[in-house]
């Protein structure tokens, strides 16, 4: 899944403050959950932050992949998830999905 947002909706924000703002009020609702240190990468040269999160929704486990990129005047979410038992499978296929992530012109 991929959200962009307009960068004129969060005056003076950080990709750092917006990948927080992400993390606070889309993945505190997980039980028992456990998120990675932010990873800093470039997708589609443009700088973004990527986290791994584990938790459980609703008696699902689920691992997460959320990356935060910070595009021209947008911020992105882009968020893969699979079941945790599933993941170590999965891993790459959702890496590829999200290497392919291309910012589009207005």
């Amino acid at each position: 899944m991929v959200i962009g947002e307009s960068k004129a909706f969060f005056a003076d924000m950080t990709l750092e403050g917006y990948a927080k703002l992400i993390l606070d009020n889309n993945f505190s609702k997980l039980d028992s959950s456990t998120v990675s240190s932010p990873e800093t990468i470039t997708l589609d040269g443009h700088q973004a932050v990527q986290y791994r999160i584990d938790g459980t929704i609703q008696g699902i486990k689920a691992t997460y992949i959320l990356v935060i990129v910070e595009g021209s005047d947008k911020f992105f979410q882009i968020i893969a998830y699979t079941a945790q038992s599933e993941f170590d499978r999965k891993e790459g296929i959702l890496r590829q999905v999200i290497a392919s992530f291309k910012e589009l012109s207005p």
